[in-house]
């Protein structure tokens, strides 16, 4: 296994872990926001109260998922430099 292999591996192990990560904290939003909403259903009738809590956390969830699976930079750009360099070895 060459030296990039390696870095590879260890890029893959990583994003599979923190993809595991915000799996987790997808299932705890989801349940925590399913008693806020009953709660505010049950006690709070006049007032949607619950919809804060939700924005709230909801945009730390969508910065955690944008984390987990959104590509990286760095590999676009080395993508980028291996297709040059083969039009140079032309």
């Amino acid at each position: 296994m060459g030296g990039g292999m390696t870095s590879e591996y260890h890029e893959a192990v990583r994003r599979m872990k923190a993809q595991k990560r915000f799996r987790i904290h997808l299932i705890v939003f989801l349940s925590i926001q399913t008693m806020v909403v009953i709660l505010n259903a049950l006690f709070w009738q006049g007032y949607a109260w619950a919809v804060w809590p939700i924005l709230g956390w909801g945009v730390g969830l969508l910065f955690h998922a944008a984390s987990a699976y959104a590509p990286r930079g760095n590999r676009l750009d080395e993508k980028h430099v291996l297709e040059i360099m083969k039009t140079l070895k032309k």
